[in-house]
């Protein structure tokens, strides 16, 4: 990991192939209905920075989606989330991996809305997962 992100609070930090993730677990969503609460989220969500340019999901439990900044100048940036579910004994955990384009992390407001947005639908989902209970 680089050492700016080491510094980073932020959940979008950059993870090396050795770095593990942060797993959100739930308890009575399956992986897909968690991928498709998400993908729903995200691609609705009005963002004020980003612009969702691209998504796709696979059949192994996977979603990819790209993010443009809308800001001058960082239209040629980018930043990449995969979010990846497994079933477990226990329920479903989440993860998430990114691609984050040094050029935005100059930007924290950028950063910031990201994490901000991320974090939301992540308790949006622990929200759902409680209720449905």
């Amino acid at each position: 990991m680089e050492e700016r992100c080491k510094r980073c609070l932020r959940i979008c930090k950059w993870l090396d192939a050795t770095d593990i993730p942060e797993f959100y677990s739930f308890k009575s969503l399956s992986a897909s209905d968690v991928l498709t609460m998400l993908e729903e989220a995200l691609r609705t969500h009005t963002f004020q920075m980003l612009l969702l340019r691209q998504f796709a999901r696979s059949q192994g439990n996977q979603l990819a989606m790209t993010f443009v900044p809308t800001l001058s100048g960082l239209e040629t940036c980018s930043i990449a989330l995969i979010a990846q579910c497994a079933t477990t004994a226990s329920g479903t955990e989440l993860w998430f991996r990114f691609g984050v384009d040094d050029e935005v992390c100059e930007f924290e407001a950028v950063v910031d809305e990201f994490h901000r947005v991320l974090n939301e639908t992540v308790n949006m989902l622990k929200d759902r997962d409680s209720s449905s209970c």
